[in-house]
């Protein structure tokens, strides 16, 4: 017996409107000098920070993202315009982090500053002696995030061995750590825990896109983009595939390849969304699961979901989808 696709009347059940977006899971972007996993010990302050996060074993280390991960942004002219690219990135930002230890990461301030709606997502750490300078750095974009948000812009102590461009760990930094990692969290316990969607925000959209795939498992490009104008998202294929691009080097989505078939799976099992309307994620997957387990031109994608949708350990369960409840019954 074949079951039929309902994937579409599933998602006709939500009132995008009045959805929220949850926020109860951060999402770090850190910039700020070199940071290479390899070396022994770390040369740049950012590098000194991810490091404690993880010695520490801060809940947040799990939640940065470093801008290296995006250094391949220009590749298929899947961003013409940095200024874009850098929009979206902070728009699915909780909270923006700049170590001002380079010339790249002062070009990301003023890049992020000069956005409205990102400043106060932003938390700037700067070398207390550069701070103290009347700098150009300290009366231009310093002294506009102080206006909006005092706390946006921390100075601590670290110095650099001798003429090179590498800190020293056994210096003052060794202290700052542990306040720069109470000020992270500080700034992100008081932000909101959840807010109304707005389709206008990129971020917004890509959590949409994070939640429909997290339900069907897996997705081609073409049915990301057509569920995204049934529930009246339609952002064409090129914003399709940039956002697509941002949710992989979150890590909130990976891309998996059978045959010449690429399919989009959700590699974390969060709330990003949460979905007004009659909405219910899990009769919505039993419902696609019953259309893929019937139909042998979905032979690809089950191949994808028992690969990377199901723990290494656990054996996939016999295909008998009449033992599965009905769509809409309790489960």
């Amino acid at each position: 017996m074949k079951f039929d696709d309902k994937r579409e009347e599933h998602l006709a059940q939500i009132t995008l409107e009045t959805s929220r977006i949850v926020h109860e899971q951060p999402i770090l972007f850190l910039c700020g000098g070199k940071v290479d996993v390899k070396l022994a010990e770390p040369e740049s302050v950012r590098g000194a920070l991810v490091e404690h996060l993880n010695k520490t074993r801060c809940d947040l280390a799990e939640s940065i993202t470093l801008a290296e991960e995006f250094k391949d942004w220009i590749h298929d002219s899947i961003y013409r315009d940095l200024l874009v690219f850098e929009s979206d990135i902070a728009h699915i930002s909780s909270l923006i982090v700049i170590v001002l230890e380079s010339a790249g990461a002062l070009t990301e301030l003023g890049l992020f500053v000069r956005n409205r709606a990102l400043r106060n997502k932003i938390l700037v750490f700067v070398n207390e002696k550069h701070y103290e300078e009347e700098s150009f750095i300290k009366l231009g974009p310093l002294r506009h995030l102080q206006d909006i948000k005092e706390s946006s812009v921390c100075a601590y102590p670290w110095e650099k061995i001798g003429n090179t461009e590498k800190v020293d760990m056994k210096g003052s930094l060794k202290d700052s750590l542990a306040e720069m990692r109470s000020d992270i969290l500080a700034i992100v316990s008081d932000q909101d825990k959840s807010e109304l969607f707005n389709k206008d925000n990129e971020g917004h959209v890509s959590f949409v896109i994070y939640e429909i795939v997290k339900t069907f498992q897996a997705l081609k490009i073409t049915e990301i983009e057509n569920f995204l104008g049934k529930l009246g998202l339609a952002i064409g294929r090129e914003k399709t595939k940039r956002l697509i691009f941002l949710l992989t080097k979150f890590k909130l989505i990976g891309m998996a390849k059978r045959g010449h078939v690429e399919y989009y799976y959700a590699t974390k099992d969060i709330v990003k969304v949460n979905f007004a309307g009659k909405f219910e994620p899990t009769s919505a997957k039993l419902s696609a699961m019953k259309f893929y387990l019937t139909n042998d031109s979905e032979s690809k994608r089950l191949q994808v979901i028992k690969a990377v949708c199901l723990p290494p350990s656990s054996t996939p369960p016999p295909p008998v989808v009449a033992a599965l409840p009905e769509v809409g019954a309790a489960v």
